[in-house]
């Protein structure tokens, strides 16, 4: 989840199975792969001011999600950036 994201759905069959959501901090520094914090472009806010995804919750299916052949899945990452800024 990149920042300004508050949940991602997932789905089997159209039913939503999990909702994941990230937990921001301005103490988040590279989750992704080691990535600098981006610099924050024409504006006097400093990027360590704001808030950036620190952790992702995870999905964990006790006991397992069978997954046969003709399911669907997908998800759905939904976004606020007047909540948290991308």
């Amino acid at each position: 989840m990149h920042d300004g994201g508050v949940s991602i759905e997932i789905f089997k069959n159209g039913e939503l199975i999990c909702t994941s959501v990230p937990h921001y901090s301005t103490k988040a520094t590279g989750v992704m792969g080691g990535m600098k914090k981006c610099q924050l472009m024409g504006t006097a806010v400093n990027n360590t001011q704001i808030e950036h995804v620190g952790v992702q919750e995870g999905c964990t299916f006790n006991p397992p999600l069978p997954i046969k052949k003709g399911d669907t899945m997908h998800i759905k990452a939904n976004y606020d950036f007047t909540k948290h800024p991308g």
